[in-house]
């Protein structure tokens, strides 16, 4: 279903994106919040594009149809590829992705430097998480 050309490809992902996509900070099992990008509709065309652009999964919701979803580091690839493109979702992209950059695997919360806790602070602020 791409198109081919990457640019176009990014494009139309940023313009579906601003839309119908979300991107927040999922808790995961340990207590971390992992940066998540994900989609539901109806139809699994448009979820199809968006996995061969930038990778993830596609599952079958029972609620809402189809889900597509990309997390972590390959969700900061999304992000930053369309970031020149998004204009409403632009500051969430760019606290997850700032927030990406505060992940420690394994390190404890009070292990963290003070630039980085107020990082991740700012961020958690952006979407509305009580830090």
């Amino acid at each position: 279903m791409a198109v081919g050309d990457w640019e176009t490809d990014v494009a139309w992902c940023a313009g579906f994106f601003e839309g119908e996509v979300t991107v927040f900070l999922s808790p995961s099992s340990k207590g971390q919040r992992h940066v998540r990008v994900s989609a539901y509709q109806k139809i699994r065309e448009p979820l199809e594009r968006l996995k061969e652009t930038f990778g993830g999964q596609i599952y079958r919701d029972r609620d809402r149809g189809w889900s597509w979803a990309v997390v972590s580091r390959d969700a900061c690839f999304a992000l930053e590829a369309m970031l020149p493109y998004l204009i409403q979702k632009g500051p969430r992209a760019e606290a997850a992705m700032k927030w990406q950059t505060t992940l420690r695997h394994g390190l404890r919360y009070d292990k963290r430097t003070d630039a980085e806790n107020e990082l991740r602070r700012q961020c958690l602020e952006v979407f509305g998480y009580a830090s």
